[in-house]
């Protein structure tokens, strides 16, 4: 059994976050227990608990709403392109884009970098996010206020985790870098072996089925060229 640990005192836990970043106290003041998790600044704790939007419901952000779902969080949506019936087969709210951002503990973004989509998450809008809630940057940064999200994030109001920016490489002196309420990795969140060679079945799957005269599953339809180009695509 271990030796010489303390008990965890829950009427008065010294905080990692309120400590380091307020008080200035020693690291080796901070309680046996602390996590990361644990900080009260910042969303945490489990995923069953919260409330998930995802800008985008494609076939990145509809897996993620998805699978958010299995894990018991309530999950609510923006794409006026997905169709009420998929959002109803997966248990996901469709929302506007004020609420998604007044109601969201963690917000991804996964839409593409259209034309319609620049900006979704605007400055108001990302001022209105809650205190400590967390944003999710897949896609692209395209649809975000990146000025104004790096205001909160700076002044310590919000969490990052970030994929993708609005300059990559980011620059060395970026204000993002070197945070503790932020986590990176460059550009290569889809670039593992697994996923390589799924891409490649897909799409050998999508030549196989035009060559037995069915619809692929990947076309590149009319529609799907219009959102991608016009500034205000039909719905």
């Amino acid at each position: 059994m271990a030796q010489g640990e303390k008990l965890w005192d829950w009427e008065n836990p010294m905080w990692g976050s309120l400590n380091a970043r307020e008080s200035g106290a020693p690291l080796d003041k901070l309680p046996a227990a602390h996590q990361f998790c644990d900080d009260p600044d910042f969303v945490n704790g489990d995923l069953g608990t919260k409330n998930i939007g995802v800008i985008g419901l494609g076939q990145i952000g509809g897996k993620i709403a998805k699978w958010s779902r299995v894990f018991g969080a309530t999950v609510v949506g923006f794409d006026p392109y997905v169709s009420d019936e998929l959002l109803q087969e997966w248990d996901v709210q469709r929302t506007d884009m004020d609420t998604l951002a007044d109601t969201s503990d963690i917000v991804f973004v996964a839409v593409p970098p259209t034309p319609s989509a620049k900006h979704l998450l605007n400055r108001e809008r990302i001022y209105h996010l809650k205190k400590g809630s967390l944003v999710v940057i897949i896609t692209r940064a395209f649809a975000v206020d990146m000025e104004a999200l790096r205001e909160r994030i700076v002044k310590d109001e919000l969490a990052g985790a970030f994929d993708v920016y609005d300059k990559e490489p980011v620059p060395i002196d970026d204000a993002l870098r070197n945070r503790d309420n932020v986590v990176h990795t460059p550009h290569i969140a889809g670039r593992t072996e697994d996923a390589n060679l799924r891409v490649a079945d897909m799409t050998v799957d999508d030549f196989v089925r035009v060559l037995k005269g069915e619809a692929p599953l990947g076309a590149l339809t009319p529609k799907a060229v219009e959102v991608r180009t016009s500034p205000n695509p039909s719905q």
